[in-house]
């Protein structure tokens, strides 16, 4: 049976450090068969180019999109031999104002389309406040900077605290997440604070799940950092870009099919450009958001980190260390099984 491993990459859990420097340097190598994705972005203008998306048939039977039955189309990319690997985060998150299912939808989606294969799913996390934040900074430029209830993280904040069963805030839930996985899947987890603090753990975890040598783990992602953001002692910068008008421009041309049809035809008309303008960055408007302050970081702990009910061990977690990196509140008792 041919093996298939799925790294659901939580956004800002090192994935693209994942994708460009370990997945796709051990692909070249010929000890996995990598089946993307690898994007990559320009520095100017953030336009991004998939240089292997092969698999990405595979995000798209997540997100129910596939036409017809594509199960042949991915049987094909799939090697008999070596470990098949996939990696997205987009799966695991919902995109603002657009179309979206649940996590649990995709979950179940993902486990019929590669039912015919011995699937392992890797899934890393980060400490869900710094998570929390740090996918509010990824997603302001394009969706929240001129929504006037989302354009600052306390009204975001704000918007989670009432309104928690949002599918835009599922992907914060771990308990559901790691509930949802484990009874699906063969699932493995990694936590993206040991890169830092123990980078020997990581980096074992990643050698046994894909049975190469701990030294070349080691080798092709030390020091290795992609997608940083632009951070200072007080928040995080945001650079600017007109794409940030895409999503309204959207919202309105969509409601004449005719009006739609042609903004999509100008838009993507090579001669105009138009995605290289929208694109370049305008680093004068670059926003500065503060970090949560200490009465804000304590409202979100208490509803985003893991309860008191939660059994790190059903999971292969150390409870020890998820206190440490902030994941669980330090009085919480590890329950009995």
């Amino acid at each position: 049976m041919k093996k298939i491993i799925v790294h659901l990459g939580l956004p800002k859990t090192a994935t693209t450090t994942l994708q460009h420097h370990l997945f796709q340097n051990l692909h070249e190598q010929g000890k996995i068969n990598y089946l993307g994705k690898i994007i990559d972005f320009d520095p100017n203008t953030g336009q991004p180019t998939f240089r292997n998306n092969k698999g990405g048939v595979i995000r798209a039977a997540c997100e129910g999109k596939l036409a017809g039955d594509s199960s042949d189309e991915l049987d094909h990319l799939l090697d008999e031999q070596l470990v098949n690997v996939y990696s997205d985060e987009g799966i695991m998150v919902c995109y603002p104002f657009e179309e979206n299912i649940s996590l649990s939808e995709k979950i179940l989606n993902l486990k019929e389309f590669l039912k015919d294969y011995d699937v392992t799913i890797l899934v890393s996390l980060r400490n869900q406040v710094d998570y929390f934040y740090s996918l509010y900074i990824q997603f302001f430029s394009q969706y929240f900077k001129f929504n006037k209830d989302y354009n600052s993280f306390e009204k975001y904040s704000e918007l989670y605290l009432k309104n928690k069963k949002d599918m835009l805030f599922e992907s914060f839930d771990y308990s559901n997440v790691l509930v949802n996985l484990f009874e699906n899947f063969n699932t493995k987890v990694i936590i993206f604070e040991d890169l830092k603090h123990d980078s020997a753990q990581y980096y074992d975890d990643l050698s046994k799940l894909f049975s190469v040598e701990l030294t070349e783990i080691k080798d092709l992602m030390e020091d290795k950092h992609e997608n940083s953001k632009n951070n200072s002692k007080t928040g995080t910068y945001t650079s600017f870009s007109l794409a940030s008008f895409l999503p309204r421009i959207k919202e309105i041309c969509s409601k004449n099919q005719k009006l739609y049809d042609l903004s999509k035809r100008i838009f993507n008309a090579e001669i105009l450009n138009l995605k290289f303008l929208f694109n370049r960055k305008i680093n004068a408007f670059d926003k500065h958001h503060k970090k949560p302050s200490a009465n804000e970081l304590a409202r979100l702990e208490k509803h985003l980190l893991f309860p008191e009910s939660f059994t790190a061990s059903r999971y292969n977690l150390c409870k020890d260390k998820l206190v440490k990196y902030g994941y669980m509140q330090k009085n919480i008792t590890e329950p009995e099984e």
